[in-house]
């Protein structure tokens, strides 16, 4: 009986692994110097044709080159379309990053949370690091 049982839970878990085994990831860039945005989409299909969104990141750039702003959002199937699920922050004094700060989407408001987590840097006036601050540190 056991070894009954072994075989079955053994041949399912290699029909789960064989449905997976065709399929890649593929990502697409897309650098938009006019917005100062860099868009990348990673999908997963058997082939470059009839791919499956996954997730997808949007960087923005400072006039600088500073990243000012990361948005990460995942495909909801049912929806099709893009729901936002976290944002980063990025703030700078003289060049030097001086805060993170993080949010969460809020599903049910349909707006970033209220609930905002932060990083901040200290500098010397060598501008030398000094510290680095964490909001969720207790």
């Amino acid at each position: 009986m056991k070894a009954i049982i072994g075989t079955l839970v053994i041949a399912f878990f290699l029909s789960i692994s064989n449905s997976f085994a065709g399929d890649k990831l593929y990502k697409n860039v897309i650098d938009n110097k006019e917005k100062r945005t860099v868009t990348s989409t990673v999908c997963k299909g058997k082939n470059d044709m009839n791919l499956v969104p996954l997730t997808e990141c949007v960087l923005q750039y400072n006039a600088d080159g500073s990243l000012k702003e990361r948005i990460s959002y995942k495909w909801e199937s049912h929806k099709k379309a893009w729901i936002a699920h976290q944002k980063y922050m990025y703030e700078y004094d003289k060049g030097s990053l001086t805060a993170i700060s993080y949010v969460e989407w809020n599903k049910s408001t349909k707006a970033w949370g209220n609930d905002i987590q932060y990083v901040m840097y200290i500098y010397d006036s060598k501008t030398d690091l000094l510290t680095v601050i964490n909001s969720s540190q207790k």
